[in-house]
């Protein structure tokens, strides 16, 4: 199947009566990959996210942690949070449903992810945009985290990728296949990296709430003078607010204008 082909299913999936006049340009992957994205642009110049997944293939490594082994299930839970931020007018990505009222939809041997635009430029590590982005993990961490039986309609927000459910024995597993190959400087972090799964697996009265679970200056966008916008969902979900701090305040210290693979950053 070719790109315009996929292009083509997917804005039926959203909007067959504008699809002849949208624009879609890809912003990441391909038809031949296990997931592409694209940017539409709709006649009235509102702009959506098109996420779309292939069912047939694993869940991405970093939604790995999280309850259920298949694409639909990580998406519906993914989706389902991002309904239940809407639902609390908290700043984040809109939901997009289907023609159809779903919040998941299907093209073919495609899943699709449907979210708003959020315009506006990346954040940079200042001291003033890190306070906003601070103020805004606050502002989530507040929001009721609502469990099956208390939401309607779309059911309850997924588990975040770092919930303890899932994530401390997938992380245990994952320090067993390496210790081996550990060199001896090393293995205290890798000890110390034990003990704080330990830790977090018999702790009781951690804080759960919605978390977003990748808090860092390229996952916020300025999006008005006074505040920022989390994107990339991926990750988010219910988890503890704890975790999700200490993960903000780590990735908080990459400089997002170098490259990826440069140790500087």
């Amino acid at each position: 199947m070719t790109d315009a082909a996929v292009a083509g299913r997917l804005l039926d999936e959203y909007h067959e009566r504008v699809a002849a006049r949208s624009s879609m340009r890809v912003l990441s992957g391909s038809e031949h990959q296990s997931r592409v994205t694209y940017r539409v642009t709709q006649p009235d110049g509102s702009v959506q996210v098109i996420r779309a997944f292939r069912a047939d293939e694993p869940v991405p490594v970093h939604g790995r942690d999280v309850a259920g082994d298949n694409v639909a299930e990580w998406l519906t839970g993914r989706a389902r949070t991002l309904a239940a931020l809407a639902d609390a007018a908290y700043a984040a990505p809109r939901p997009v449903r289907t023609r159809t009222g779903e919040l998941v939809g299907v093209a073919g041997p495609w899943l699709t992810w449907a979210t708003t635009y959020v315009p506006g430029p990346v954040v940079t590590p200042t001291l003033g945009q890190l306070r906003q982005v601070g103020a805004a993990l606050g502002r989530l961490h507040s929001v009721a985290a609502l469990r099956g039986g208390d939401r309607i309609g779309d059911g309850p927000p997924g588990l975040a990728s770092r919930h303890p459910a899932v994530a401390v024995a997938a992380s245990h597993s994952r320090l067993d296949r390496v210790e081996s190959r550990l060199p001896p400087a090393w293995r205290p972090l890798h000890a110390e990296c034990r003990t704080v799964l330990t830790a977090v697996a018999e702790a009781t009265g951690l804080a759960e709430s919605l978390v977003h679970g990748d808090v860092w200056a390229r996952n916020a966008i300025q999006s008005s003078p006074a505040g920022v916008t989390f994107v990339d969902w991926e990750t988010g979900g219910l988890g503890l607010a704890v975790v999700d701090l200490g993960n903000a305040l780590l990735e908080c210290h990459l400089d997002a204008d170098l490259p990826d693979n440069q140790p500087s950053r």
